[in-house]
């Protein structure tokens, strides 16, 4: 018989980049004394609840490993981050809709976002050399993490800024929930 989670995440839109680089998408995570023990479907993280597990619907909001800042100095940040080009994208007016072209950029922000998220959490547990334990959502790892409000890759660009968390996470124990989402 599998273990029974205390306290499991689904219906969220969960985003990370594992250890060996390759992104990791689910919809749902199951938290088991301060560690990740499922990362995965709906379907699978139904094993993991039991009489006593905390369920959470995140409907549909996005969850990111925990933020960190090993030492990041803002001038460097503002540079790296400060600006998106758009330059890649060069329209033809002969082939591309307007629809196209505003698909080209939505998609380019979203690669950016996925950039920033990878430098506060992975790049940022690398930097402290703690990936091993921290930095994204994968089973064995500490459960470090952030529900947002809103689903980060879907977001129009200009309400990014509007995005706040719901709750955090630290090995597991909630740090900071302005508004929590219970069943």
């Amino acid at each position: 018989m599998a273990q029974i989670a205390d306290r499991v995440y689904r219906n969220a839109r969960i985003y990370s980049v594992a250890l060996d680089g390759t992104e990791i998408h689910a919809e749902a995570l199951a938290i088991r004394d301060g560690k990740f023990v499922y990362v995965g479907d709906a379907a699978g993280v139904e094993a993991w609840i039991g009489k006593h597990t905390e369920v959470i619907d995140c409907q549909g909001k996005s969850i990111i490993p925990g933020l960190g800042d090993a030492h990041m100095h803002l001038a460097h940040a503002g540079k790296k981050f400060g600006t998106c080009s758009l330059s890649s994208i060069v329209p033809d007016p002969k082939t591309d809709t307007p629809e196209g072209v505003i698909r080209q950029i939505q998609e380019l922000i979203s690669a950016y976002a996925e950039e920033c998220i990878h430098a506060f959490t992975w790049k940022n547990a690398e930097r402290m050399r703690l990936l091993d334990k921290i930095g994204s959502i994968e089973v064995g790892k500490r459960a470090c993490l952030v529900v947002l409000d809103k689903d980060i890759f879907t977001i129009p660009d200009e309400e990014i800024h509007t995005i706040e968390p719901v709750c955090t996470f630290f090995d597991g124990q909630e740090l900071h929930i302005p508004n929590p989402l219970k069943v």
